[in-house]
């Protein structure tokens, strides 16, 4: 173990730099009318917001969700912990590590793009936690079979999530291969993803394309 984690160091303990263009760290933090109206960390963030409590009066969720929420706060799952979660927490819980996400990439960025300049790969462990937070998050949706919840888009979000999930377990073989290209790449696809995953809570209308026999 002490030999495996002296290698992962030595392979981390380069000064390799992400280079995110001033287009690509301007989608990732701001509206663009160009791509999105709001950056992907403010859709985690809404999306996260959707499933309180209480709706958000700057963000409140969409009618057609507004009207499931009672119903998903009685309806409840026991994970093989033991720990109960109701159906609406279940929904909320990935957006809480993907925000973290997004916050965490900001530091990489040049400080006169209102970043920190740290060198990705001293990021390493802090990406890992949330892959780890976002993928327990996400495993819980798939054990509790929630594909057909919030009208059949469950299982359009859920393989939303499993592709971040991808992305994410990419991102960290990056970093230990300094491969900075495949880095930029992955952020800026689970930014797309996310954008993705906002756009489709906010649609009125769903059609699933395929149906199976129950």
């Amino acid at each position: 173990m002490i030999a495996l984690t002296t290698i992962m160091l030595t392979m981390l303990s380069g000064g390799a730099r992400a280079e995110f263009t001033r287009e690509q760290i301007g989608y990732l933090t701001a509206p663009n009318p160009r791509y999105a109206p709001r950056s992907p960390q403010e859709s985690a963030q809404i999306f996260y917001h959707y499933f309180d409590l209480q709706p958000d009066a700057v963000a409140p969720p969409p009618a057609w969700l507004a009207e499931l929420l009672p119903a998903m706060r009685q309806r409840r799952w026991k994970d093989p912990d033991g720990k109960e979660r109701t159906e609406a927490e279940l929904w909320q819980a990935p957006a809480g590590p993907l925000f973290d996400f997004f916050k965490l990439t900001r530091r990489a960025f040049p400080k006169a793009e209102g970043g920190q300049g740290v060198p990705p790969e001293r990021l390493f462990n802090d990406y890992e936690e949330i892959r780890l937070r976002f993928g327990q998050a996400v495993d819980r949706l798939y054990l509790a079979r929630a594909g057909g919840s919030l009208k059949g888009r469950g299982q359009e979000l859920m393989i939303l999530f499993r592709k971040m999930l991808a992305e994410m377990r990419a991102i960290n073989g990056a970093l230990l291969l300094k491969d900075e290209d495949r880095y930029v790449d992955a952020v800026m696809e689970i930014g797309g993803l996310t954008t993705h995953l906002l756009e489709a809570v906010q649609r009125e209308e769903y059609k699933p394309k395929h149906k199976r026999p129950r």
